[in-house]
């Protein structure tokens, strides 16, 4: 959404729009910043981030140094690369992508200060009723100022988030196989049945408008099926183990 709302904003043309020759792949919209830059850079350092942490907890004898050093060097290659790769097919400017970088590194920071905060940090955020609802205005606000589809659809993900939210349960344990073969099994008949329904339902208009409310819908019942459903199973089996410690 970041990346979009500059887009919108500043408007900048691609570089084929001003030398056709230039373009290699299929692009659209404004070109400044890059939004597969930004989007390479934030996952990339996102995935290095828990990986990290997770060798951090589970490994304390591990070479923290070592790992550091191999984890940003990844993050840096597999980033650097998509901008190369965006300039090299004509759809980016050296600084849109050089822009993307710079961003994406500010919310990456911005990101590893959260989730070191003692108050407020990203764990409680997530299970905080207020700071969904607070969120789901602010893409409210903005979907409904940029009118842009993506927006839009981001917006009926975190309604659905915002909606379900007290249903979460706020601890949670590590499913047996039989709780987890389950939770999969029901994820994918959900999932299943409520995509079906919504493309059967958007073949059946033409109207922008009607496909848009559609796909938005189906989007909330999705994810509401699927935080609903896995809450479900995680409540069950905590109840589940709470009956054992009793019994014993």
């Amino acid at each position: 959404m970041v990346a979009s709302i500059i887009k919108l904003t500043i408007a900048s043309p691609r570089p084929f729009y001003i030398i056709p020759a230039l373009q290699k792949v299929a692009a659209s919209g404004y070109g400044f910043p890059s939004g597969h830059t930004l989007m390479a850079l934030v996952l990339w350092s996102f995935i290095g981030i828990q990986v990290y942490r997770y060798i951090k907890v589970h490994n304390p004898s591990a070479q923290l140094t070592r790992w550091r050093v191999g984890i940003i060097s990844t993050v840096v290659l597999f980033s650097l690369s998509q901008a190369v790769a965006r300039v090299w097919y004509g759809v980016h400017f050296i600084s849109d992508t050089v822009a993307s970088l710079v961003i994406g590194s500010v919310m990456i920071a911005g990101f590893m200060l959260w989730i070191n905060l003692d108050k407020h940090n990203l764990t409680r955020c997530m299970t905080n009723k207020w700071f969904w609802l607070n969120v789901t205005v602010a893409f409210g606000l903005i979907a409904g100022t940029t009118q842009a589809p993506d927006h839009i659809y981001l917006f009926s993900c975190v309604l659905a988030i915002f909606l379900i939210n007290d249903y979460v349960p706020r601890q949670y344990q590590r499913l047996n196989l039989r709780y987890l073969l389950g939770l999969i099994t029901c994820l994918l008949i959900g999932c299943s049945v409520i995509l079906y329904s919504g493309y059967m339902l958007i073949n059946l208009s033409n109207v922008s408008l009607i496909v848009l409310a559609i796909r938005s819908i189906t989007i909330v019942v999705l994810i509401t099926w699927i935080l609903g459903c896995s809450s479900w199973f995680y409540r069950h089996t905590c109840s589940s183990s709470a009956h054992v410690q009793q019994a014993n």
